[in-house]
């Protein structure tokens, strides 16, 4: 037993050292890489899921299981940072996941006093999605104007001027559009994910 557990360790951290992402999702389960590591190395881990360079659906789904495993058996770590609810978000959402999606995202939310822009607008735009939304377009219309009280955010003006023609209401609509155009289109809310998978991602990709 013993020696079984020393091997899937050694097995798991070379294939994690060696970037061998894929083969390491078809081999374990996710229980089985997650409690062998570290809280940020499973985030890594799943992070690259998420953004592999082919967009594979099926990795994409294995990364949400990954972040669900991770949740579970580093509570604690989890639950130091809304950002880590809102990473989940952002995978249920790639993912198609819409309700658990809007879940991640309001959990991301009750944790924190002052939510950051970003994450209104991404709990905003959960109105947005197949069958009856989640969270209505009052509500949405509602968070996406907090957002923009902090600054013009682009993508919260044309967000906002979206849900307006969900609601049928042209005058709204044709207004925010106008303020879209005005506006910087580069200039957009802050990202929700954590600093440190954002800027490894990116250094390794460069």
């Amino acid at each position: 037993m013993i020696k079984r557990m020393t091997d899937l360790f050694s097995s798991i951290a070379t294939k994690f050292q060696q970037h061998q992402w894929e083969k390491l999702v078809n081999l374990y389960s996710p229980n089985e890489i997650i409690k062998l590591l570290s809280f940020k190395d499973g985030l890594r881990f799943a992070y690259r899921l998420l953004y592999n360079r082919s967009w594979d659906e099926n990795l994409q789904k294995q990364a949400v299981d990954l972040f669900y495993e991770i949740r579970k058996t580093y509570p604690q770590d989890w639950h130091q940072s809304w950002e880590y609810n809102a990473l989940l978000g952002l995978a249920c959402y790639i993912t198609k996941n819409y309700e658990e999606r809007y879940e991640a995202y309001k959990q991301a939310f009750n944790m924190t006093e002052h939510p950051q822009p970003g994450l209104l607008i991404e709990l905003a735009r959960c109105c947005i999605c197949p069958g009856p939304p989640p969270i209505s377009y009052e509500d949405a219309i509602h968070l996406v104007k907090k957002a923009l009280e902090e600054a013009p955010y682009a993508d919260a003006i044309g967000l906002l001027s979206h849900i307006y023609s969900l609601k049928n209401d042209k005058k709204n609509e044709e207004y925010w559009n106008e303020v879209l155009k005005k506006s910087d289109q580069k200039f957009i809310s802050p990202s929700i994910e954590p600093k440190f998978l954002v800027e490894e991602y990116l250094q390794e990709e460069a």
